[in-house]
């Protein structure tokens, strides 16, 4: 998957993490695809952050002088470019009356070479849906079931995407949802989460 250019995604970084969850992640300057498996495939950390299993807690860490955040419960995500796609497991939502906020995973809040190591051993996905606090007042809330504009973040192990302009569409009282975009290397992604 692949990351953004440093300005925009400074600007997606903090977009993302006006949630209450956060989110963001990534530093790599091209996209590619999602993964090299035709169907989809499980992204988990070596060092068992990947997802909400193995070893390593939840919560805010630090590990190499690099701040990360691992999310851990029911949520999953999958994101598919080019038929080829790869599944997020063990990640949270955050629902309040104005926002979905999602996060599954382990994001690295860092930047620089050990930064972009540790994103090379951690999968994470992020998103936030609605209007969050910090934005706007005049941005859309999500307080229900309907289709929606915002961005999304995704890191497979230091590949990873991000969609800008994705149109969401929530259903089961915002409990899952699809998502459609194009990466900022102008490639189709599709994708879809599950809040249990």
């Amino acid at each position: 998957m692949p990351m953004i250019p440093k300005p925009a995604a400074t600007a997606l970084v903090a977009l993302l993490l006006a949630g209450a969850c956060g989110g963001g992640g990534g530093g790599k300057k091209s996209d590619s695809a999602a993964s090299t498996a035709t169907s989809a495939t499980t992204a988990t950390s070596s060092d068992g952050g990947g997802g909400g299993g193995g070893g390593s807690a939840c919560g805010v860490h630090e590990k190499n002088g690099v701040q990360t955040r691992t999310f851990c419960g029911k949520a999953t995500a999958t994101v598919t470019i080019a038929n080829e796609g790869v599944t997020f497991p063990g990640g949270e939502c955050e629902t309040t009356a104005d926002y979905l906020s999602v996060n599954i995973g382990t994001i690295v809040l860092g930047t620089g070479d050990k930064a972009t190591a540790l994103k090379a051993t951690t999968a994470y996905f992020g998103m936030n849906i609605g209007r969050t606090p910090g934005d706007d007042p005049s941005k859309p809330a999500a307080t229900k079931d309907g289709t929606y504009t915002t961005a999304f973040a995704a890191n497979d192990h230091g590949t990873a995407v991000t969609v800008v302009q994705a149109t969401v569409v929530l259903t089961d009282n915002r409990t899952k949802g699809t998502m459609s975009g194009t990466s900022l290397t102008n490639q189709a992604v599709t994708g879809r989460f599950s809040c249990s």
